[in-house]
């Protein structure tokens, strides 16, 4: 894990932070939280894209109640859910890096972490008997799959 602090607070950019820290890769290289939500885009989509592509992964989301207790592994993977700066009505949630469950990194530069966990994201191999037909419906669109379109 490297420790990467966001570029962007508002509207943020903690997600692609988040996962370029636990990827070890720069950010730069994955797609665009910013740019892609501004155009009203998904980022969970585009961010699936990449590490099925790039990585040979995905991303699996585990909610649960903060009355259970999760068995997180041993590796690198996100936590997710408000901070200091969570303005209720908006409710816009926050990511940070984890190990075993435990926090690691906060790419926000303050480093304030999350008040409370609402959602964990794991990296897990991506399946190949998944990958017909997907890579048509959800292209890679970081900058160098673009690029290569051109």
């Amino acid at each position: 894990m490297i420790e990467l602090t966001q570029t962007n607070l508002e509207p943020g950019n903690c997600w692609q932070y988040a996962w370029a820290s636990v990827l070890e890769v720069d950010p730069a290289v994955m797609p665009d939280q910013v740019a892609i939500e501004a155009a009203d885009g998904l980022y969970s989509n585009a961010l699936q894209a990449y590490l099925r592509v790039h990585h040979e992964s995905a991303f699996v989301s585990i909610h649960a109640p903060a009355t259970r207790a999760v068995r997180a592994p041993l590796a690198f993977h996100i936590m997710i859910g408000p901070t200091v700066r969570t303005e209720p009505v908006k409710r816009i949630d926050h990511c940070v890096v984890a190990e075993a469950g435990e926090f690691a990194w906060d790419p926000h530069p303050s480093r304030a972490g999350l008040i409370a966990v609402t959602s964990w994201e794991l990296l897990m191999p991506f399946p190949e008997e998944w990958r017909e037909g997907v890579e048509k419906r959800n292209p890679c669109v970081c900058p160098a799959c673009t690029e290569a379109l051109s």
